[in-house]
């Protein structure tokens, strides 16, 4: 399957999203057997798909990577390594924010 599409055979609308519900800003914790003070990096994971080197190497502005998921499918947040929680995108005083959802426990 070919996950890159460029120039003209591209069929391309913008991701518009749903009304998103406004909510007040949360810090839930999220469970790890790592220390809470320690710095770890957060990364929060859309989606998934894999490039050969060749079509890598050819994207350019306008290029469009399909990837694994759907567009209502949660969001993974990975502390380290470690699958942490899921979420969604919600607007908070007109910024674009993360909402926890749900949280992983640690192996």
């Amino acid at each position: 399957m070919d996950h890159l599409t460029t120039g003209a055979r591209a069929s391309v609308r913008p991701f518009v999203l749903d009304e998103l519900t406004p909510c007040e800003p949360t810090s839930p914790e999220l469970d790890s057997p790592r220390s809470r003070d320690a710095a770890d990096t957060v990364r929060i994971v859309l989606g998934r798909t894999r490039l050969r080197c060749s079509d890598a190497l050819r994207l350019t502005s306008g290029s469009v990577i399909e990837l694994d998921c759907g567009a209502d499918e949660p969001l993974e947040i990975f502390v380290g390594d470690e699958l942490s929680a899921l979420g969604e995108l919600v607007w908070v005083d007109n910024e674009l924010k993360l909402r926890i959802t749900q949280r992983v426990k640690a192996a």
